[in-house]
């Protein structure tokens, strides 16, 4: 070692044998003496009186049980005297004893006789260090390569060697200075601080709608007599129906909310950029609304877009450096549509960058642009799919809904991350959405579509998206686009038959036992695996349809996949926090190769129909001639392997809220997923509407998870107290 120690390679010496401690015992005794240290004026005294607090509190309390708390107070005798104190006094002596020996064995160098051999310090682990209360310290060794995560180095010694550590611990830092700065590290998360002096990458700008960014904007939130995290497109209508509410102050109110917890608060990152239009739009949709004029089901109604549907006058990123500065030439067709039917285009949602083509690593919901979006239900866990910003903008009551996209089940999703923020997602059948202005994945899969609060939503927005479009060749032979609305009610599963599978996962039993409550008949039946089932298309499309439409747009952003990659290598640090491997294999494929090409179609059509097979074969029940034996839908958990199998045959696919996890699981939202076939989304609507209706069971993030959105206006659980010093006084800052 450059330092001059000398550095020995020893084995861990086992503790050996000991005595075990009484169940609980220790934990309940130390709780109950850290309340008695806090004084008799302390509102909690023991662990029995804070169990029962937080019982009588368990919604703010309890979000992920106390079961460990419980157990202790249930098992854990504390009588002083008793059968437990007397054992853990006479083991823990005997344990503590062992430990430190082993301990000491290693740091004499296994050789107590012989001082000369000592260490001063063990790097690596010890036996038991932390129970046996003997001294450590942790200094940064570095980064992990692939997602720059840190490597500690751990050193030990035995009991009052802490000088000791310390001195070895600096040595080895100050010879290596391996640490860097979260800003250095993780830069699309810290260049938009605003920190004094800037952090590194700043100049790039691009940042996520903040307070700041929006205050001017906003001026004065109203205050709504309701949550926008529950409100739904239709009771929104209803409200401006008989004049209570304009889309001025809705519009005006989402932009609040968007201030408060985008960048600020819960800091979710879900929305990528504003349209600085919106209230203008929202203006001059009122003022039709007076004169008698109404566009469409969507009029007066913002929303939001996933970042890579192209809307004229606002970049379409994909989340990539490499495009911050890509411009569309026009409104894709989804945004021409909306726009007809009175939508205010509201802005953009992150996405994974690139739609999820990206690495394996990289984690969803994250891009080099926009950072990483958090789920508003449980910020620990996945957002769960590259229209995570949607999903998470739809749960949070920033939008009235989003429009996303799904591909695959490992690229572009909806389904997955709308499941797993608690709100409503169709993927509908390819072709019935035009993706003419939208980033592409693999054409051949691609299928753009709403996310929403409700059923009701969802089936009007879907009424809105589809049909024909000259641009888009997939949308050329699409049936006549029914009246989504005109299906939907609690008796549609009165008679009908839903094919459903063997699970005993919450909530699903629970579900099937619904279903079976309106008056379906429930078969149950195994998915199985296509056969044949060649391997995936969806890298093989990537470079082709993307190269496509990149050669559409306007702009300084990079004009082809290898321009991207280029400029990714061009900035390391910002661009390749977790590699980027699968956009190097795409750009190796070569479709122009007639062997590459005839594989690739091949695989195409094989893997498409041999899907479409086993979704219909489950349908019609193994009988295609005889409809009447049919189902109207395969209902199975979320998360089932059938998505991933609908996705390649092309087939629509519905998540509804279904439940919530319980104790450790974190009280976090859990889907159901309808399947059909294809164009059967009136059959699926119908399906989930009638579900969710006889359910009712989605509840708002901040009711779920009130210790991250107590201290946000307007949310339907508001109870600000104790809040974070990054926290807005929300009520004083509009």
């Amino acid at each position: 070692m450059a330092a001059g120690a000398i550095m020995v390679e020893r084995p861990s010496i086992a503790v050996g044998s000991v005595p075990g401690l009484p169940s609980g015992y220790q934990q309940h005794k130390s709780i109950n003496e850290y309340y008695k240290n806090l004084g008799p004026g302390a509102p909690i005294q023991s662990l029995a009186e804070e169990v029962a607090d937080n019982i009588a509190n368990q919604q703010e309390a309890l979000k992920f049980g106390h079961i460990n708390h419980v157990n202790a107070l249930n098992n854990g005798d504390v009588t002083p005297g008793g059968p437990q104190e007397i054992a853990y006094r006479e083991a823990m002596p005997i344990r503590r004893a062992a430990q430190w020996a082993a301990i000491n064995r290693m740091m004499s160098n296994d050789t107590p006789d012989d001082p000369s051999d000592d260490f001063i310090a063990i790097l690596g682990s010890v036996p038991s260090g932390a129970t046996a209360g003997t001294p450590q310290i942790t200094i940064p060794m570095g980064y992990n390569l692939t997602n720059r995560r840190a490597i500690g180095l751990s050193i030990h010694g035995n009991a009052n060697s802490e000088r000791d550590l310390i001195g070895v611990a600096y040595v080895i830092e100050q010879s290596t200075m391996l640490r860097q700065t979260a800003s250095e590290l993780n830069p699309s998360m810290y260049r938009c601080a605003k920190t004094v002096p800037l952090p590194p990458f700043h100049e790039r700008g691009s940042c996520n709608p903040d307070y700041e960014s929006l205050k001017g904007m906003v001026k004065t939130a109203p205050k709504l007599p309701f949550s926008l995290e529950t409100e739904s497109v239709e009771s929104l209508q209803a409200r401006m129906t008989v004049g209570t509410l304009t889309a001025q102050q809705l519009t005006r109110a989402y932009l609040a909310r968007i201030a408060l917890t985008n960048a600020e608060g819960p800091a979710i990152q879900a929305v990528r950029e504003v349209n600085m239009g919106a209230l203008g739009e929202a203006g001059r949709l009122d003022a039709e609304r007076k004169r008698g004029k109404l566009r469409g089901p969507l009029h007066g109604i913002p929303v939001l877009l996933d970042d890579g549907i192209d809307v004229s006058g606002m970049p379409t990123t994909g989340g990539s450096i490499a495009l911050q500065h890509t411009r569309p030439a026009k409104d894709s067709m989804i945004v021409a549509k909306l726009k007809a039917a009175g939508a205010i285009i509201l802005g953009k949602t992150n996405v994974t960058e690139l739609n999820g083509i990206f690495d394996p690593i990289l984690p969803e919901g994250y891009s080099s642009l926009g950072g990483q979006v958090l789920m508003p239900s449980d910020t620990d866990k996945t957002p769960g799919g590259s229209s995570a910003g949607s999903a998470a903008a739809t749960a949070a009551g920033l939008a009235a809904m989003t429009v996303g996209m799904e591909t695959s089940t490992d690229s572009a999703q909806i389904i997955a991350p709308a499941g797993i923020a608690g709100v409503v997602a169709l993927k509908p059948t390819v072709g019935l959405v035009s993706r003419t202005g939208v980033l592409p994945v693999a054409r051949s899969q691609d299928s753009p579509g709403p996310i929403t609060r409700t059923v009701y939503d969802a089936a009007a927005a879907l009424g809105v998206l589809a049909g024909s479009d000259p641009g888009d060749e997939a949308t050329s032979e699409i049936p006549d686009v029914p009246d989504y609305l005109s299906g939907l009610s609690l008796a549609a599963l009165s008679g009908k038959k839903v094919a459903v599978i063997a699970s005993t996962a919450g909530p699903y039993p629970a579900v099937v036992s619904a279903l079976q409550g309106l008056g379906a008949t429930v078969v149950v039946t195994s998915v199985g695996t296509p056969n044949p089932n060649p391997p995936s298309i969806v890298i093989r499309e990537f470079k082709r349809d993307l190269n496509s439409y990149l050669s559409t747009v306007r702009g300084s952003g990079a004009k082809s996949l290898q321009a991207i990659i280029d400029y990714n290598d061009a900035h390391p640090v910002e661009g390749l926090k977790y590699q980027q491997s699968e956009l190097i294999s795409a750009q190796e494929v070569n479709l122009s190769d007639p062997v590459v090409n005839s594989i690739y179609e091949s695989e195409k059509v094989l893997g498409q129909v041999s899907s479409q097979e086993l979704i219909d074969a489950i349908l019609t029940n193994g009988t295609p001639d005889d409809t009447t034996d049919d189902f109207v839908a395969i209902v199975v958990p979320s998360g089932n392997t059938l998505v991933g199998i609908a996705d390649r045959a092309g087939y629509p696919v519905l998540t509804v809220p279904a439940g919530y996890g319980t104790g450790n699981a974190g009280r976090n939202p859990i889907g159901v997923t309808f399947v059909g076939t294809a164009f059967s989304e009136d059959k699926l609507l119908a399906a989930g509407y009638a579900f969710e209706q006889a359910t009712n069971v989605r509840l708002a993030p901040s009711f779920t998870n009130p210790s991250m959105w107590r201290c946000v206006a307007g949310s339907t659980f508001y109870s600000p107290y104790k809040c974070h010093p990054g926290d807005l006084e929300s009520e004083q800052v509009f």
